[in-house]
């Protein structure tokens, strides 16, 4: 038994349909990628990397569409078109032009991404002007969006100075502890969910704030035994 191969001339209508279906896959994957990388760069600034911790894959997907869609809208009325109609006018790829291209990835998927993360970070406190809280609301990345649970809100929104009292287990007891949060403390924000606080003050008679414990280097909670936890606003020592 033979089998006969015949291979399929160019320019034939075979080979214009799987040049023409390669093309629209490559120009699919591209598009993808053109939406994707400035969203995900977006986003992950604004989260301050932590929008793996998104409650689900489809919450991801949805804020890097919509950060990498805005990206695109401002520069569309800023650049792009512009550029675009250069290549479409030259009649080759000059070395300006080259250099162009590579300029506006380089800003259009990672500077302006980065830069504009880091502004709606630092932006995320703020509740006035309204149109502040909802359009970072409408991004997907205000304070209680870029969290997928309370105590990664509550972690996120920590001030440098602010006093915590600490109900903890110490065998059959309740007990408070309380301590300062300050630049060198953490609060976990995986599994483990533990808290560090460098400053350790003793717990008065009425489970009040009594005076500091010098000569600690602070203390280390477990989540496991942590009962509660009670934010004040950061004051003076004593």
């Amino acid at each position: 038994m033979m089998v006969h191969f015949q291979a399929v001339a160019a320019g034939s209508p075979t080979a214009t349909a799987v040049e023409a279906a390669i093309g629209l896959v490559f120009g699919i994957v591209g598009a993808t990628v053109l939406l994707a990388v400035p969203g995900y760069v977006l986003i992950a600034s604004a989260s301050r990397a932590r929008f793996s911790h998104a409650s689900s894959d489809r919450e991801f997907i949805a804020r890097t569409a919509v950060g990498g869609i805005f990206i695109h809208a401002l520069f569309a009325l800023l650049w792009t078109p512009f550029l675009i109609q250069r290549v479409i006018d030259a009649s080759s790829l000059t070395w300006q032009l080259r250099l162009e291209i590579a300029a506006w990835a380089v800003v259009v998927l990672v500077v302006a991404p980065v830069a504009m993360g880091v502004g709606v970070a630092k932006a995320r406190n703020l509740s006035k002007p309204e149109w502040i809280p909802t359009f970072l609301d409408w991004m997907r990345v205000s304070q209680i969006a870029a969290t997928s649970d309370a105590w990664e809100h509550v972690v996120d929104g920590l001030e440098e100075g602010s006093w915590m009292r600490a109900w903890i287990k110490r065998g059959d007891r309740v007990v408070a502890v309380w301590g300062r949060y300050s630049t060198n403390s953490v609060a976990g924000i995986t599994d483990s969910r533990d808290l560090y606080l460098e400053e350790m003050w003793e717990t008065d008679s009425e489970f009040g704030i009594g005076e500091k414990m010098i000569g600690t280097k602070g203390v280390w909670i477990s989540s496991d035994s942590i009962v509660a936890i009670e934010l004040y606003e950061g004051e003076d020592d004593g």
